[in-house]
């Protein structure tokens, strides 16, 4: 029995290896390299889960501990397989171990892929952790379902959020509220009438960012709905001026332009108007009478005050009051004052020349237009007393029932125009319907005004204060940008103020954890980053019982930029300036291209090389030369263009400079005079464009435009003619120096008409005698400039110009002349026809 139980475990034990062998030689090392690569990409650890375990890590334990699990037995299965036959073959061990090796022989090849498989199951772990991981997380965490919260402010999320927009403001007026521009949904926005007439307004911005385009919506919209107007501008605006005349025009509205300096139309008298005491409130201002405390100062103001006053009812005006203190000694300073603005002659108008009344504008509820001037203080001053006497005005005529209609002042760059007298307007002026609005362009501006009587503190609190409508634009004025963001309020935000995270210290990695903090955060309504960013015509509007709201103005179209000029020809037939320069002169200079004279090819005029030539500019905007020519004719002779007036020099090269205002001050100066002309500064002048030139039945044009001074100095007389006749030069024209006769034609066309000579210029006249003479030089286009045909002329051949060229054949210099002429309009067009009808009467009798 005992044999048979031997013989059946021996059986048992045959079978046992057989089929672990069988086992291990299919699935031994697959499983084993299975088995070490889930250990190696999840970890060994921990074994064990916690309260704060997610599902996820408990079945990542259960799956490691199944893995350790099955791990053992894995290892263990040679050590198995030499143990199981040792005791079914009943050897040694050693040799149990022995067959174990050599049954095994062909799995030690296949363990070899053991560590790739390892390797590359590490990499993988690598390669998820440090980079897969994260993106799933932030992958995740984008698609979660999380509580509602607020973004805080980024200045770079904003440089594209803002965007101008164009439309007609026209559209958009209303018969309830002032329209002042879109919402960000295009939708308009209002302010109640009631609600504007109570309030003073405040339009800040720096040049160029749109305060012209808003004031420009503002005024059309006052204009039109019949309320009194007055702008003052003491720049140049070159476009709200057209938009008042034309809203005016359309609304049947008295309108009137005035200017404070010598450069537009218009005059005024700062002293004249309102009672003896208002007027000497204005002097007060105008002189610096203001007392200040100071018992030095104050005295003698005092005594210049009593000296004013003694004379102040016998005359108003400066020159009168002049007159009256020049032998008075105590005055001494008010008379130098009453000097300088004598030579205002704006300022300073006679009894017979009419005059701009600021009481006749409030009765007529006119719109009023004043230009001032920043340039010159005399005019600054004057701009301060036209606001001042215009606020006294308004209030009298209030008070005596003589004023109804409401009276909205738009004052440009306020800054230069603060006085103390215009910070207790805005305390007071709405009760005698009166309000302003007040542009300038830095909240830091009103904090530097000229006047030193005032305190630039209590200025800037009174006109903050009693200007509760502000529209505030953008750019990088960091300090106003805090402003508005202060004005604004501030507003509860949801904002996330911590959200987890956790790091992968061993593969350089973090991820997103489940957890955050979220909290209730102040934050401006309007950010300073909001106004940073906001482009031009783009605004922050503030008005009472409204919070701050960013809004988009846009043009007032002009549809006729040639009515208001032609309005003020017509009104003011005598003009403070006869004469405009031409909008191409603006243009550089350019020099005279010559054109082939009678015996000389075509070259451009080298400059001369002597020490002695004199030069261009020697300064800015200063020429020097001997004057060749000068005359009237279209801007670089293009007929195209307008008018001009050129003068054509030779230096160290022909130059020709061209300038309307070079035609009175070239009136007394000869061809050949060596000149200096010097350019000045531009001034705006209201003036027409006939030429003296032109038939008298000529339409008058006018503009408002910018005339540019000039002003020459004769450096040496024209030489006198010697009795010698100068060498002739060497064309085929007559040898006389002055042709007499009628202008026929002059155009360019080959020399002597022969195709194959080069272009030059030519000019034929009909000689008294009957006889047709053809001239040929390059001068003729400038000296024929502006004259008709059929005018009797006289063409005077003066001398040669030497100029030199470089013969690209001969690779020397070769010495060339051209032709200097003038041309003398002796009768113009309709002189000549109208002798010519008298001598063929004659001829007929």
């Amino acid at each position: 029995m005992f044999d048979r139980f031997e013989s059946q475990f021996m059986i048992f034990m045959d079978s046992v290896l057989n089929t672990l062998y069988t086992l291990s030689y299919d699935y031994w090392v697959p499983a084993l390299c299975a088995v070490l690569a889930l250990l190696v990409f999840i970890g060994v650890a921990p074994l064990h889960t916690h309260a704060k375990s997610t599902s996820l890590e408990a079945i990542c334990v259960l799956v490691r501990k199944v893995l350790i699990g099955g791990l053992i037995p894995l290892i263990t299965v040679p050590f198995l397989f030499t143990l199981l036959s040792f005791v079914r073959y009943e050897i040694s061990f050693g040799n149990a171990f022995d067959y174990m090796l050599e049954n095994f022989k062909p799995l030690w090849v296949n363990l070899l892929a053991l560590p790739i498989v390892l390797i590359g199951c590490m990499l993988a772990k690598v390669s998820y952790r440090r980079y897969t991981r994260p993106k799933i997380s932030r992958w995740w965490k984008s698609k979660r379902k999380q509580q509602k919260t607020d973004q805080l402010s980024d200045i770079r999320d904003l440089q594209d959020h803002f965007k101008m927009k164009t439309f007609l403001p026209e559209q958009y007026y209303s018969d309830n509220g002032l329209f002042v521009g879109l919402d960000e949904n295009n939708k308009p926005d209002y302010i109640p009438f009631e609600t504007w007439y109570e309030v003073n307004a405040q339009i800040i911005g720096p040049s160029r960012y749109g305060k012209g385009i808003l004031l420009g919506c503002l005024i059309d919209q006052m204009i039109k709905r019949g309320d009194g107007v007055v702008y003052v501008d003491p720049k140049t605006d070159h476009f709200l001026p057209h938009i008042m005349y034309q809203a005016c025009r359309q609304a049947g509205r008295k309108f009137y332009y005035l200017a404070l300096h010598d450069y537009g139309p218009g005059y005024w008298a700062p002293f004249a108007g309102g009672n003896v005491r208002q007027a000497l409130a204005r002097l007060e201002l105008a002189f610096g009478l203001q007392y200040t405390g100071n018992p030095g100062t104050d005295f003698y103001k005092s005594q210049e005050r009593a000296a004013l006053e003694s004379v102040f009812g016998q005359t108003r005006s400066i020159k009168g009051l002049r007159k009256q203190l020049e032998s008075n000694e105590s005055t001494l300073r008010i008379n130098a004052e009453l000097k300088r603005w004598s030579e205002v002659k704006t300022l300073c108008p006679d009894s017979q020349q009419p005059q701009f009344t600021i009481e006749k504008a409030l009765e007529e509820n006119a719109v009023v237009y004043v230009h001032g001037s920043l340039d010159d203080p005399i005019v600054t001053m004057a701009t301060k007393l036209f606001i001042m006497e215009y606020v006294q005005t308004a209030s009298s005529l209030y008070q005596q029932k003589k004023r109804q209609a409401h009276l909205t002042m738009f004052i440009d760059e306020v800054s230069f125009l603060a006085s103390q007298t215009l910070a207790k307007s805005l305390a007071t002026s709405i009760g005698f319907k009166v309000n302003f609005v007040l542009a300038y362009q830095s909240s830091s501006d009103l904090l530097n005004v000229d006047d030193k009587t005032v305190d630039p503190g209590y200025l800037l609190q009174s006109i903050n204060v009693n200007s509760q409508v502000k529209m505030m634009y953008g750019g990088f004025d960091s300090e106003t940008a805090k402003m508005i963001s202060e004005m604004s309020g501030t507003i509860s935000k949801t904002l996330v103020r911590t959200e987890s995270t956790e790091v992968d210290t061993a593969m350089g990695s973090e991820t997103w954890g489940d957890s955050r903090s979220i909290s209730q955060q102040e934050s401006p309504l309007i950010h300073t980053n909001d106004v940073l960013t906001l482009p031009k015509r783009v605004f922050v509007l503030f008005r009472p019982h409204s919070m701050a709201t960013i809004r988009y103005s846009s043009f007032v179209p002009v549809k006729d930029d040639e009515a208001l000029p032609s309005y003020i020809a017509d009104r003011f037939k005598v003009m403070p300036c006869d004469v405009i320069e031409p909008v191409e002169e603006s243009l550089p200079d350019e020099p005279v291209s010559d054109t082939e004279d009678a015996h000389t090819e075509h070259t451009p005029v080298q400059p001369k090389k002597s020490q002695n030539s004199k030069g261009w500019q020697k300064e800015k905007n200063t020429f020097e030369g001997v004057v060749l020519n000068h005359g009237q004719a279209p801007y670089q002779h293009k007929p195209q263009n307008s008018t001009s007036y050129f003068v054509e020099l030779e230096g160290q090269s022909i130059k020709t400079v061209w300038g309307t205002d070079l035609r009175r001050i070239m009136h007394d100066v000869q061809i050949g005079s060596t000149i200096r002309l010097v350019k000045h500064g531009q001034q705006p002048v209201v003036v027409s464009e006939r030429d003296e030139l032109e038939d008298e039945d000529t339409a008058t044009r006018t503009k408002i435009l910018h005339r540019t001074a000039w002003s020459v100095e004769v450096l040496a007389p024209a030489p006198t003619e010697k009795a010698s006749e100068p060498t002739q030069p060497k064309v085929n024209t007559s040898p006389a120096k002055k042709w007499l006769g009628e202008l026929l034609s002059h155009d360019e066309d080959h020399y002597n008409f022969d195709q194959s000579k080069n272009l030059s210029y030519y000019v034929k006249i009909k000689l008294m005698d009957g006889t047709i003479k053809t001239l040929w030089g390059v001068d003729l286009p400038a000296a024929l400039a502006g004259i008709e045909i059929g005018t009797l002329i006289e063409l005077q051949f003066l001398r040669h110009r030497p100029v030199e060229r470089v013969d690209a054949s001969a690779c020397d210099s070769v010495p060339k002349t051209h032709n200097v002429w003038l041309v003398k309009q002796i009768e113009s067009t309709t002189a000549t026809n109208k002798s010519r009808r008298n001598k063929q009467k004659k001829q007929s009798k």
